[in-house]
């Protein structure tokens, strides 16, 4: 004991010099609240301010001298008032733990009430400053216990006292480590005040505040850090795992666990732009939440679902509970309140699969993969569910290749215009063709149904609408030039084309930098895929007309806007899609009667495509269609053979 006394100074200098870094750097530290921080910075600068006012005490005790006398006094002042500093910034302390982010809605009454009691405090300080009722001076100007000062003490033990009893009470809303600090942060102090009783001497009290003050700094970096590493790794709005905390918890299960017993399933929620329509933004973010708690507690503990952000979700289910699982997902009901009622809604989803079979998969991949069929069913199949099967692997790759080949192609020239006569029925003669893009790679055709969707994601398929529409009026003026007259060969553009503001002017340019004329092509653009607004097609057909090129919708009856189309835009040709053209019943053939009708009626021309049989041909002829397109006269010609149809028109 006796050296403690002899080296108190020196080591009250030293934690006050470590309070007083630590306090510096809870400055610079982000925490959770900015309450929570400001209690943090007054622990630890209060602790440091409390040993200094202990060191000048201790320095300037039993000094007679003038500067002595008001020295001792202000730091004997300076010493209990900061004593109930810290005790008022402990209480806040507790306060920012068990009030933040929402859990209380205001501060026990009993914390209130310690308030009252540290303020009772200093206000007997301030007294006892011109009394000497909790501490005075002897002639010597050594300090000296007051009547009052037992008082004091127990104030301030009754403060801490009530702070220990809430962190029990309110244990719940606090994390272990806190909950330790803070315990530790009452009961030393109160241990150190009994001690200090019997030893006067020595500062036992001061230090096991700042002991405390730092122990606390400690513990709540650590809190603060586990709280970051949380978040890094937790979606703020349902409290699951993000990708990486998914990642870190598959992670952990694959150490315990063969990972070829599980799936992954990607969930993507139905609907969810219908959902904040209806019921606004506020709304839409519950039923996400709703949802995703209500899939995570169908799993089992070594089960874990996680949210990508959005309306997306992520799970890693057990093969075992998997049918019943998805079974689950089918129609997830939330519960909505709105306005006094509450109402059900069924969440559907898109699901993506993926069967783990390889121990050694990369974790990364076991998300990726769910997310590609999910990706796959959704776009590509227009399935509300897809396995990703080794099969579909193979699509996607080779569909990938294709990706990186097509540019490549259209620099080689491998995409060539094969011709498919079209047929006037009424004297079997060539009357006209359309050009098809064809594909020659490596001394075979690649099928148009595996590169045109690929080059349909892009704009790459644009491209190949102005290459084709250029050989086809090269190789028109070819044959002018030989002197066999070409019929009028239709052309296809994509929609997409339709974002181009200059269409149909970079389309004339084409045919026109070529000296064709334009009686010689024909413009089809294709009615199924409705990328752009009706006023889009509508001015990219006038200009056309404008330009004397003829206009044909392709697949014409496949839309879901067919009428208003031609209430919208006068197209010169009509070209019935071959689904209409296969009637089965006496309806579907009314039904192609009166179309055929309603394009005469409106001065449009007629051709039925995919036309295979001959009896398709008696029935179109009765209904008043004469243009015939299809296998049952040729199929798509190269440029050679169809030069060879042009020079005998005629069909047997």
């Amino acid at each position: 004991m006796e050296i403690l006394i002899q080296n108190q100074n020196d080591i009250l200098k030293i934690l006050a010099a470590v309070c007083l870094v630590l306090g510096c750097f809870s400055l610079i530290i982000r925490y959770r609240s900015r309450s929570m921080k400001y209690s943090l910075v007054g622990i630890e600068f209060g602790a440091a301010a409390l040993l200094i006012a202990d060191l000048f005490a201790n320095k300037y005790n039993g000094d007679a001298s003038v500067f002595g006398f008001y020295a001792v006094r202000t730091a004997c002042f300076l010493f209990y008032f900061l004593m109930n500093f810290e005790i008022l910034a402990f209480n806040y302390y507790i306060i920012c733990l068990i009030t933040g982010r929402g859990k209380l809605k205001e501060p026990p009454k009993s914390l209130k009430v310690c308030f009252v009691l540290v303020l009772t405090d200093i206000v007997l300080v301030v007294i006892s400053q011109f009394t000497g009722l909790c501490y005075t001076f002897n002639a010597s100007n050594s300090y000296q216990r007051g009547p009052l000062f037992l008082i004091f003490f127990v104030l301030s033990a009754v403060a801490f006292v009530l702070q220990m009893i809430n962190v029990i009470k309110y244990r719940k809303y606090i994390n272990s480590s806190i909950r330790s600090a803070l315990i530790v942060f009452t009961i030393m102090p109160l241990i150190a005040a009994v001690l200090r009783i019997f030893m006067s001497d020595f500062s036992v009290l001061n230090i096991s505040i700042a002991l405390t003050a730092i122990f606390q700094y400690i513990v709540s970096l650590v809190d603060q850090n586990n709280v970051l590493m949380k978040s890094v790794n937790t979606d703020a709005l349902t409290g699951l795992p993000n990708q990486y905390g998914f990642i870190a918890e598959i992670e952990k299960l694959r150490d315990q666990h063969d990972i070829r017993n599980y799936n992954t399933y990607y969930i993507d929620i139905a609907r969810m732009g219908q959902f904040n329509k209806r019921y606004g933004s506020e709304n839409g973010d519950l039923i996400i939440k709703k949802f995703g708690l209500s899939i995570a507690s169908q799993l089992e503990k070594d089960e874990v679902c996680g949210r990508l952000g959005g309306n997306f979700f992520i799970t890693f289910v057990n093969k075992e509970n998997a049918e019943k699982f998805l079974d689950y997902l089918k129609d997830v009901p939330v519960d909505l309140k709105i306005g006094d009622e509450i109402e059900t809604i069924y969440v559907t989803s898109v699901i993506g699969g993926y069967e783990i079979t390889d121990k050694h998969i990369v974790t990364e991949h076991v998300v990726g993969n769910a997310a590609l069929a999910a990706n796959i069913a959704k776009n590509m199949m227009k399935k509300p569910f897809a396995y990703l099967t080794k099969e579909i692997m193979e699509k996607l790759n080779e569909s990938r290749q294709l990706e990186e080949r097509i540019p490549v192609a259209l620099k080689n020239g491998e995409f060539l215009p094969y011709y498919q006569p079209k047929v006037d029925i009424d004297n079997m003669e060539l009357c006209g063709a359309e050009a098809l893009a064809r594909w020659e790679y490596d001394n075979a055709l690649v099928p148009p149904a595996k590169f045109i969707p690929v080059m349909e994601k892009d704009d790459s398929i644009c491209r190949l609408d102005f290459y084709i529409l250029d050989r086809v009026c090269k190789d028109i003026v070819e044959w002018i030039d030989k002197g066999i007259e070409p019929p009028c060969i239709s052309v296809n553009f994509s929609r997409r084309n339709l974002g181009n503001p200059v269409l149909a002017e970079e389309i004339y340019n084409v045919i026109a930098g070529n000296n064709v004329p334009g009686k010689y092509i024909q413009v089809e653009i294709t009615e199924t895929i409705d990328e752009y607004p009706l006023s889009y097609l509508k001015g990219v057909v006038e200009a056309l007309q404008r330009y004397g090129l003829t206009v044909a919708i392709d697949d014409f009856g496949t839309g879901s806007s067919s009428i208003n189309l031609l209430r919208e835009i006068s197209f010169d040709v009509l070209k019935i899609d071959r689904q209409f053209i296969e009637c089965r019943s006496e309806k579907e053939k009314k039904l192609l009667e009166h179309i055929i009708d309603i394009a005469h009626d409106i001065d449009s021309h007629v051709i039925a495509e995919g036309v295979e049989q001959m009896d398709q041909i008696k029935m179109l002829k009765d209904y008043g269609c004469s243009q015939i397109q299809g296998y049952v006269f040729d199929k798509p010609l190269r440029k050679s053979e169809f030069e060879e149809r042009m020079n005998r028109k005629k069909y047997g």
